[in-house]
């Protein structure tokens, strides 16, 4: 099932898993994990994130080893 989700939705869920707001560029926020060196790029204004933005999202938090795929989910579906 897709999930619709919004930039304000996941801002809580970034700053759960170390991602702090570091700049806007064009129509974007590049939040960044130093622990990681890992940034994820967002769109600026509460709209609806694209699935292929989400799923990128995902794979960043999971492939960095900040949380797991489960726990992403879970967290997703709480903030939902």
């Amino acid at each position: 099932m897709k999930k619709t989700v919004t930039v304000s939705k996941v801002i809580p869920i970034l700053d759960k898993y170390g991602y702090k707001y570091m700049k806007t560029t064009g129509n974007h926020n590049v939040y960044k994990n130093d622990d990681v060196d890992s940034q994820i790029v967002i769109p600026s204004t509460d709209r609806i994130i694209s699935q292929s933005t989400l799923a990128s999202i995902k794979r960043h938090i999971v492939s960095n080893g900040v949380a797991s795929n489960e726990t992403f989910e879970r967290d997703l579906d709480l903030a939902m």
